[in-house]
């Protein structure tokens, strides 16, 4: 009975070991390592692996959620000394070791909303004239609640906004013809969650020494100019572009950024016109809360 048994086990591992064998090669995006399998056998990372796309995106934002990488201060850290090289090493396959960084941005928003808010006072409150749409018409209600929501809080807009500009970096990339070194789309909305990244951890930063030391209005201004001339060195850093061509992302991202930005503006305004009557929308004014 034994030997049956250690013979079936012995066939058992025979095979395995054919399987493996027969299994196709793969080099770890991560670490370099040559293997057989569904994963690295030095660092764990998945053979699956590839480059970013819209799809693998939301399914790591779903799968990876509710857990939180044991590399976020070493997440951190990298983003604030090397922000270009961090993320190209990230887009390149190496994220192991990194937080992903929609799961960065959130932490860092709700850190964020624990400080107190010290303008409370130039809060914006929801415009009457907007209220009385509830009971009438209530999709267009919806629709100005959700306009209100992004833009009534600056750091709020500051994302939303942020988020807009990922069809603007990858157009401006595509019209400097930059052809392999180009950002997809997906590629292009990471770089811009971690140019967020760095904002939040710069204003935790900045919330935490106002609470011991008063700083001066404008803090957060400052932060922003921050922000983008991180983000214009996370770009040149990931399409190793010249910086002649840099410049020329420079002028001609802000003008593509502002047509699209238009551009969602007028569908805005015309999904809301054909869901109300002329009289009522010539009432709301959008352009002034």
């Amino acid at each position: 009975m034994l030997d049956k048994l250690n013979k079936s086990l012995l066939e058992g591992n025979h095979m395995s070991a054919i399987n493996l064998d027969e299994a196709e090669e793969h080099t770890c995006l991560n670490c370099g390592t040559t293997f057989r399998g569904d994963y690295c056998p030095h660092c764990r990372q998945k053979a699956s692996t590839k480059r970013l796309s819209t799809s693998d995106s939301v399914k790591n934002i779903v799968s990876k959620f509710v857990t939180l990488d044991s590399g976020l201060l070493h997440t951190i850290i990298n983003l604030i000394y090397r922000p270009g090289y961090m993320v190209r090493d990230y887009l390149k396959g190496h994220r192991v070791e990194y937080v992903e960084p929609m799961m960065l941005l959130f932490l860092l928003l709700a850190i964020d909303y624990l400080f107190p808010d010290t303008e409370s006072d130039t809060a914006l409150t929801f415009p009457e004239r907007w209220a009385v749409l509830k009971g009438d018409y209530p999709f267009a209600h919806q629709l100005l609640s959700a306009w209100y929501w992004m833009f009534s809080d600056m750091q709020r807009s500051i994302v939303v906004v942020c988020i807009m500009m990922s069809p603007a970096v990858t157009l401006s990339l595509k019209l400097l013809r930059l052809k392999e070194k180009a950002l997809n789309l997906s590629e292009s909305f990471h770089v811009l969650l971690y140019a967020l990244c760095y904002y939040g951890v710069m204003i935790v930063v900045l919330d935490t020494i106002d609470l011991i030391v008063s700083v001066p209005k404008g803090g957060d201004y400052f932060v922003l100019g921050m922000m983008f001339l991180v983000f214009f060195a996370i770009v040149r850093t990931c399409t190793d572009m010249s910086w002649l061509k840099l410049a020329l992302f420079v002028v001609i991202f802000p003008i593509i950024f502002f047509i699209l930005l238009l551009l969602y503006l007028l569908l805005f305004m015309l999904v809301l016109h054909l869901s109300l009557p002329k009289e009522v929308y010539d009432t709301i004014n959008l352009m002034h809360f």
